[in-house]
């Protein structure tokens, strides 16, 4: 016997809070924090509050996540989706925020921005 399914739909707009052109930090943050951000920054709005990423929200629900990129780690796209911070250039700081939050799994390039304390995190 067949029996309808309900359609369910969605849309997501992911462009920047500033710019016809929107880039992977724009992207990711909109995608994974749900709110439109200026080109570069990562999850701060257009107002200058820190939004929460999505890593933060399913780590709260006591979800387990992970990131895997094939660039850097701390690459403007999967931070979008687990870090705050005001500038997509400040490495670091994304794999700071990525040590001191916990998340489980990180797979990509960039090591060197993983200082030796930080490495001992993700032993």
């Amino acid at each position: 016997m067949y029996r309808e399914r309900p359609v369910v739909r969605s849309l997501a707009e992911t462009y920047s809070a500033n710019s016809l052109v929107t880039d992977s930090a724009a992207a990711a943050s909109a995608w994974g924090g749900g709110q439109r951000v200026e080109n570069g920054r990562l999850n701060i709005g257009a107002e200058g509050r820190p939004q929460t990423p999505l890593q933060t929200k399913l780590k709260q629900a006591r979800i387990l996540t992970g990131l895997v990129s094939t660039a850097t780690i701390t690459h403007a796209t999967p931070a979008g989706f687990a870090v705050t911070v005001d500038s997509r250039g400040k490495e670091e700081e994304i794999a700071r925020q990525y040590a001191s939050q916990g998340v489980p799994v990180l797979l990509g390039g960039g090591s060197k921005f993983f200082n030796d304390a930080l490495k001992a995190t993700f032993r």
